[in-house]
């Protein structure tokens, strides 16, 4: 994912966590200093906005109970966070290029004028990051593949990724 908060059209991040302990991630990240943000209402896919002023940067925090309205939160590969910490983990990235696709190119955004590039990016940065094993089981999702096929029109994929975009094998 883009690691300049500044440089993400939508300037916010994700937390995604079971929903029984959404509402204690959310309080502890109130106590933690963030502040509530765009309220969201009881049904939707994340708790309420929070928002936080770091080095003059406005950033959103979302925790999420689901990956969208219709999608549980239902990721079957869990791995050590990038920053150690007790308790958290992180999706496997094959689960987080899932995420990051459903999220930003399943939800008919991409005729929407809410649709962002950088999630494009975001796809395409986790799909250069996977390993062969990754890539081999992302050949699983058909509409994944041709979305992906459909991205490589737009963006230059490293030859590894190329090829198995070519193979036409999946």
């Amino acid at each position: 994912m883009q690691a300049l908060p500044e440089l993400r059209c939508m300037r916010d991040m994700d937390i995604l966590v079971t929903p029984e302990a959404a509402d204690e991630a959310q309080q502890r990240l109130i106590e933690g200093r963030w502040e509530p943000g765009v309220l969201q209402g009881p049904e939707h896919h994340h708790l309420d906005g929070l928002e936080r002023t770091i080095d003059g940067l406005r950033l959103g925090l979302e925790v999420h109970r689901r990956v969208t309205l219709s999608l549980p939160l239902d990721f079957d590969d869990w791995r050590q966070s990038a920053v150690p910490c007790r308790g958290a983990l992180a999706p496997s990235r094959l689960n987080r290029v899932w995420h990051a696709y459903t999220h930003g190119c399943c939800l008919d955004l991409l005729c929407s004028e809410n649709f962002h590039l950088a999630w494009l990016a975001d796809i395409v940065t986790l799909v250069e990051a996977s390993t062969d094993d990754e890539l081999a089981a992302l050949r699983r999702w058909d509409h994944f593949w041709n979305a992906l096929a459909w991205l490589g029109q737009l963006v230059s994929f490293e030859p590894r990724i190329q090829a198995l975009m070519n193979h036409g094998n999946h």
